[in-house]
């Protein structure tokens, strides 16, 4: 059993300057030493890496398995099949083929693969991935252009995480396969804070023949029904144009007609103030530059009415695009595309309206740059394309089942790279694209003058940045947020010498920021608008709004204690009872004052991104050196003394903060023992052991079979920064060290006085553990 006690060490250093990549998605991290916050743009490890081709074996036990296989195909049943990947056996998956052309207009047995772990186990996955597609690379000879697609524009739209597999089916070699991630729910988590909004798939009807591209009606695409087209108020005509994969909203149907109502009704006058509303203009922006630089042949760019995905961020109460289905990029013939390809067709309105608004047209030609810039520099795309050459091209060789040749290959390769060296020449040629651009440098923010440091509430907070152009600037804006997943709110910057640059006319712009709440997450980049007749515009950080700056509003610690955290109960099977007669997780408060002490605004909570959870009601007190308890029942319903929020008997933290948001106690603790309490021996001021639970009483009366759970070592220097030693016990001490999120991060045995070295570790929180006991350890560079 572990119990993490983290206590007066917060005196004297601020927990949550090192928390920001805690709460993020996934896809999401912080950078301390840029103080930026990214997506998108690390590698992709275990099932999706593309560092190696990962192996899977599928096993039918019917010799008739590729005839049911067939059978199968249009009503989607999967047929149970036992796979090995990477040495691990999965019994009784799903298997089915999945596609359309590539599997409709291929005669050969190099079909796509849907794999379902859980359609006959629903405890199967791999790495907590229940779905596996496994794309057959249709028409793309290189076997590559999905994996290469997704890792380039990654970092500037969601995409999928996409790998090789060399695949066998009963132990016959059926060659290399393209390991695309499912867009489902999973994939969402990992973009966005919550995966609960309304995932849409824009397709045809089911039996529907598509066309080729064109205006009017009919099966053709873009014909005006699945672009976020206005079809009418009738929620039932939508449903035969997109497919909806999950929603955790009520009436989605409704919320998609109301966007493509706004979108398509809307007075171009009154876009760019009302599209906003509803619609996120960047993320979609994005999503289409990504199509159109990479000749995205799939995609909504070309065919205006399926092979992309949307979905309506609960949190934002916006709706945002997402790229499906990538074999086709990188098309010679589409190399000669125009920036503003299909912009003029009214049946594209993400293209047609949006790109009509000038504010909307400038932040996307902005993106076009930046894909110029970074994803088509010919060295860095061609060392992907050679890196993945190297994975893959035996295994094409020795590949029978391929509907192409080696020949057919090697040409895909020399395609690819010509694409890219061909498709930067045409978009540079465009006299849109090719403008020049404001200058925008040294982003920063300040703290009471010192760069870079986090603040407390109330401290005063600058941020500045640089710019300038040949022809002006009309002017410069601040784009900021509270919070991960806020919308962002525009500011203007001044350059008048009065907050936080030298003099007025000096190209160094400035703005105060708002004060924010303690913990509060603020996220921020510029832009500065040319003062040309375009009005050019540039951004920084370059990849908004994806990439910001952030920093995060420290906690102010109490150096003196009024009330604690007394004692608390994780598990509760029935030994103590609310007012209801229901056994929850409760907390005592202890007051350690000779006067009552008024709790409103007061305020517990079991997240360090989240403080104010649960907030005492008016009038609320605790009387002199009285007890009052919270039960963690998520259930406020029943009461202002019954929290939103339980707690975990795994282990997480309590807090506790006065009307102030000031920390005045706070607990982190490991796995918890059914029915016993973590109690502070001696009462109100002592360390927390396990023991028989003293509900609304002073501690020190029952003991029971008490089990200290603190540490009796100490370490020095805490803080420290290059290398700390262990001392107060004898002989050799087994220590292990562990970040805040739980991994181990050194272990090993020292004696009493030996230097550690912990230079190599980013500083943070981190916990020392020993022979079940535990302390806090704080790095510091």
């Amino acid at each position: 059993m572990r119990m993490k006690i983290l206590f007066s060490i917060f005196a004297t250093i601020g927990i949550f300057q090192f928390s920001h990549t805690q709460s993020l998605p996934d896809q999401w991290h912080f950078d301390e030493s840029t103080k930026i916050m990214k997506a998108g743009d690390l590698p992709s490890e275990g099932l999706y890496s593309e560092d190696v081709v990962k192996e899977l074996r599928m096993y039918f036990t019917s010799q008739s398995y590729w005839t049911q296989l067939t059978q199968n195909y249009n009503t989607k049943t999967d047929l149970p099949a036992k796979i090995i990947f990477d040495g691990v056996t999965y019994d009784s998956v799903g298997v089915r083929f999945k596609g359309q052309t590539s599997y409709s207009m291929n005669t050969t047995q190099k079909k796509s693969f849907n794999i379902s772990m859980d359609a006959f186990r629903s405890d199967l996955s791999i790495e907590g991935y229940q779905t596996l597609n496994l794309n057959n690379s249709w028409t793309d000879a290189s076997f590559m252009r999905e994996v290469l697609y997704y890792k380039l524009i990654r970092q500037h739209t969601p995409s999928a995480k996409a790998g090789f597999v060399r695949l066998f089916i009963n132990d016959q070699d059926w060659g290399i396969y393209q390991n695309v991630q499912q867009l489902n729910k999973d994939f969402l988590e990992e973009w966005y804070a919550s995966n609960d909004g309304i995932n849409l798939r824009a397709d045809v009807p089911p039996g529907t023949t598509t066309g080729g591209p064109g205006p009017g009606g009919g099966a053709m695409w873009g014909d005006g029904t699945a672009a976020m087209n206005y079809l009418g108020a009738d929620t039932a005509t939508y449903k035969k144009y997109y497919t909806l994969k999950s929603s955790g909203i009520t009436q989605p149907w409704k919320k998609l007609v109301e966007a493509c109502s706004l979108l398509n009704q809307t007075p171009l006058t009154n876009l760019e103030a009302e599209a906003p509303k509803i619609l996120d203009i960047d993320k979609i922006l994005w999503h289409l530059a990504s199509e159109i630089v990479f000749g995205d042949d799939d995609s909504y760019v070309f065919k205006g009415k399926m092979d992309y995905y949307l979905y309506f961020d609960p949190d934002t109460e916006r709706w945002a695009t997402y790229d499906y289905d990538a074999n086709s990029t990188f098309l010679t013939t589409h190399a000669t595309w125009s920036p503003f390809y299909n912009a003029n067709k009214v049946n594209y309105p993400l293209l047609n309206k949006l790109l009509a608004v000038p504010a909307f047209r400038q932040r996307y030609l902005a993106h076009v740059r930046t894909l110029i810039q970074d994803e088509l520099d010919e060295t860095i795309a061609n060392q992907l394309i050679d890196k993945y050459d190297v994975l893959i091209r035996d295994m094409v060789i020795a590949d029978t089942k391929k509907p192409t040749t080696y020949t057919a290959y090697t040409s895909g390769l020399t395609g690819l790279k010509n694409y890219v060296k061909t498709r930067k020449t045409n978009l540079l040629a465009n006299s849109e694209v090719n403008t020049p651009s404001p200058s925008i440098s040294n982003l920063k923010f300040s703290t009471n003058g010192q760069p870079f440091i986090n603040p407390k509430t109330g401290d005063v907070v600058v941020v500045t940045c640089e710019a300038s152009f040949a022809k002006g600037i009309r002017e410069v804006v601040l784009h900021y947020g509270h919070g991960f997943s806020s919308r962002f709110t525009t500011a203007k910057m001044h350059d008048d010498g009065l907050v936080g640059d030298a003099k007025a006319g000096d190209g160094i712009f400035s703005i105060q920021m708002p004060d924010a709440q303690a913990t509060t997450l603020v996220k921020f980049y510029a832009e500065v608008i040319g003062n040309d007749l375009a009005a050019t515009r540039s951004f920084l950080p370059k990849g908004t709004e994806h990439e910001c700056m952030v920093y995060r509003v420290e906690v102010t610690i109490s150096e003196s204690k009024t009330v604690v955290i007394n004692e608390f109960m994780a598990t509760n099977t029935g030994i103590v009872k609310d007012e209801y007669g229901e056994t929850e997780d409760w907390i005592e408060l202890h007051n350690l004052t000779d006067q009552a002490v008024d709790l409103t605004g007061f305020s517990i909570s079991d997240s360090k991104d989240n403080l104010t959870k649960y907030t005492f009601p008016e009038g609320v007190s605790i009387a002199a050196r009285g007890y009052l308890i919270v039960w963690a029942d998520e259930d406020g319903t029943q009461g202002k003394f019954h929290a939103n929020f339980k707690l975990s008997q795994a282990g997480e933290a309590i807090f506790l903060l006065d009307k102030n948001n000031t920390l005045i106690d706070s607990v982190t603790f490991g796995p918890q023992t059914t029915n016993k309490s973590a109690a502070r021996r001696p009462n109100g001021t002592g360390n927390f052991v396990i023991g028989e639970h003293t509900f609304g009483a002073n501690n020190d009366g029952t003991s029971g079979n008490a089990e200290a759970m603190t540490s009796s070592f100490h370490i020095s220097p805490n803080p420290v920064s290059d290398a700390l030693t262990i001392s107060g016990f004898e002989g050799i001490l087994p220590i292990t060290i562990f970040d805040s999120r739980g991994r181990a991060v050194i272990q090993r045995s020292v004696t009493e006085s030996e230097l550690i070295s912990v230079s190599h570790l980013p500083a943070g929180l981190y916990f020392v553990e020993s022979n079940r006991r535990s302390t806090v350890l704080v790095i510091q560079h």
